[in-house]
């Protein structure tokens, strides 16, 4: 079988509560267009160098890995997801807050009006 693209997803992660959360309801969300994916934001993510051309990326923030499987799903691209397991963060803190969450939504309705 030939593939357009391949990506991880995290099979273990080490998340503390709100991360979960957070990350349950954007999961979810993206659910709600379709896309079957394990994990959005996994990465690396490995295109085909026509696949990526054809998704025309327009993201400039880290809506870009969901753009890029939204579009990847239009396109009908078959894509290959391979498990990886999340080590536990050795220092520093998640860049996923209350900002943005309200970034996603704001994506997320100019992805809906563009459709």
């Amino acid at each position: 079988n030939s593939v357009d693209a391949a990506k991880i997803y995290r099979s273990k992660r080490h998340d503390g509560r709100r991360r979960w959360a957070i990350s349950k309801l954007y999961a979810s969300s993206m659910r709600s267009f379709g896309l079957s994916t394990k994990d959005i934001n996994g990465c690396p993510k490995l295109f085909e160098k026509k696949a990526y051309d054809a998704l025309e990326l327009k993201s400039v923030d880290w809506f870009i890995d969901a753009e890029a499987m939204l579009k990847a799903k239009e396109l009908g691209l078959a894509i290959q997801e391979e498990p990886a397991i999340m080590s536990a963060r050795r220092g520093g803190r998640s860049k996923v807050n209350w900002k943005t969450c309200l970034e996603f939504v704001r994506n997320i309705r100019e992805w809906k009006q563009k459709r």
